[in-house]
């Protein structure tokens, strides 16, 4: 990529890659949250995940679930839960606990305040606010199960405490075994177990190549569309994310009305006739009959025909989000690969540059600094800024710049790593001995086919784009879908 191609030239390439982009939210009252802060401020009950720390692979339908407010989990999370709390009986050093994917305007339906603590506009997005986004509030070790949205792009602000984001671009959806079960609208997960990959069983994986960058706090990391992505807190932390939405999803939302239709069509025979779903479906999906779900698929092939008529096209939000860096320059620097990885994202060790000091920390990154500009220099008139050097860059800054590191904004490109080149040389030899090294599964037989392994088959996300194709066809003009 060329070093002197501006910011948005780098967003806005076909082959768009996750970037950090730091000092865009120091202005933020949100940056001053941490879950001390929040727990007396919210009083209600959140459902809260319990997931044991395990190699295992777990989706969120192997977890427990209770219902706690934050003062429980802030207790739980620094050793010192009292009865009545229902997180007494998890031992933290064997459980993590996770309020995540929480609205924030449900969240804090009574502190409207609270919501404008958040502001998207820095990034070209304006009067978005906390209204539009979602917090995530977890302790050490909770985790997000691989998977890519099927809606928009991602922009993740990280408020305290420190994750770790594993990244797979979309050309690696066959490599890493897409699947819709557990069913969760506007999310495919992976059958991969990025604790513990098994090579054998998941032979393609070998062929993926990941992003890793450790999130800091005061840092935001942009997420492409439909690009895969494993996360885990290193440490107890809060992040507030917003789902954007594209143009594209129009064709998206066609695909999930139709995966929609057919899995809850599906769901009778994937259970057996059992009562009992809670396996096959995450447990914040709400299932629809037949005829709800088909009023979906008509509107979604409404929002299409709609969406191909150019005098209803609404703004384009990425084209507003890359045009913020437009005309900023951005020089290359390289950072030196800190944090060792392992088979699966392991806590950084490396405690000695704290997130105040906003020196970067990320894992095989390229970073990018923007010349030009500080972190308030989107809202300052040109001849506001002086011409003053930085000494150690050919940057452009602000007069009270003084080389604070903490005052330049930065934008940086997370850099792949290659998955099969990582076991071989990582964990030695060939990636079938690399994963008997890791305890893994040595030997991998077939067995019967069940019932799943049909229905996964069936929702494939590249069956249901060829559904959705045939179906737009058929009926993107008539939009005459029958009920029976």
């Amino acid at each position: 990529m060329d070093p002197k191609s501006d910011a948005e030239s780098v967003l806005s390439t076909g082959d768009s890659v996750p970037l950090t982009f730091d000092g865009f939210i120091d202005n933020w009252t949100a940056r001053t949250w941490s879950i001390t802060a929040l727990a007396s401020s919210l009083s209600g009950k959140f459902n809260c995940k319990m997931a044991p720390k395990s190699s295992d692979l777990l989706m969120e339908t192997d977890c427990v679930y209770e219902e706690v407010t934050v003062q429980e989990f802030c207790e739980w999370c620094e050793g010192s839960a009292q009865p009545p709390s229902p997180l007494l009986k998890y031992d933290k050093s064997k459980f993590s606990a996770y309020v995540d994917y929480k609205y924030m305007k449900d969240m804090f339906v009574d502190k409207p305040d609270m919501l404008q603590a958040v502001k998207w506009d820095v990034f070209g997005l304006d009067g978005r606010n906390g209204y539009d986004s979602t917090i995530w509030i977890g302790s050490e070790s909770a985790s997000t199960p691989l998977h890519y949205d099927t809606y928009g792009f991602n922009l993740v602000a990280q408020i305290c405490g420190r994750k770790r984001w594993v990244l797979f671009p979309p050309k690696d959806t066959q490599n890493l075994y897409p699947t819709r079960i557990p069913y969760e609208e506007s999310s495919v997960f992976s059958e991969v177990n990025l604790k513990c990959p098994d090579t054998i069983k998941h032979k393609r994986v070998k062929n993926c190549h990941f992003h890793v960058v450790t999130l800091e706090p005061g840092q935001v990391l942009y997420v492409p569309r439909h690009w895969w992505h494993f996360v885990e807190c290193l440490e107890d932390s809060v992040s507030i994310n917003t789902w954007v939405e594209m143009p594209e999803d129009n064709v998206s939302r066609l695909h999930e009305a139709v995966t929609r239709t057919l899995f809850t069509a599906l769901l009778p025979a994937l259970s057996g006739g059992a009562t009992s779903q809670e396996k096959f479906v995450n447990p914040t999906e709400e299932l629809h009959s037949a005829a709800v779900n088909l009023t979906y698929l008509q509107q979604s092939l409404q929002s299409l025909r709609d969406y191909r008529d150019i005098n209803t096209q609404p703004p384009n939000n990425f084209t507003s989000f890359a045009r913020t860096f437009r005309g900023i320059p951005i020089v290359k620097k390289q950072e030196k690969f800190k944090d060792k990885l392992g088979g699966y994202p392991s806590p950084v060790k490396d405690t000695e540059t704290r997130p105040e000091t906003k020196k970067r920390k990320t894992d095989e990154n390229l970073q990018y600094h923007i010349s030009e500009v500080e972190k308030r220099m989107l809202s300052m008139a040109p001849d506001e800024l002086c011409t003053q050097k930085c000494a150690d860059t050919d940057n452009v800054c602000g007069e009270s710049c003084e080389q604070d590191s903490s005052v330049a904004t930065t934008v940086s490109l997370v850099e792949g790593v290659d998955f099969n080149s990582f076991l071989e040389s990582e964990l030695g030899g060939s990636p079938p001995s690399a994963t008997k090294k890791m305890g893994l599964v040595s030997e991998w037989t077939e067995t019967e086919i069940k019932m799943a392994d049909i229905v996964q088959c069936v929702l494939h996300p590249v069956l249901i784009g060829e559904t959705s194709k045939m179906i737009t066809d058929k009926f993107v003009d008539s939009i005459n879908i029958s009920q029976k």
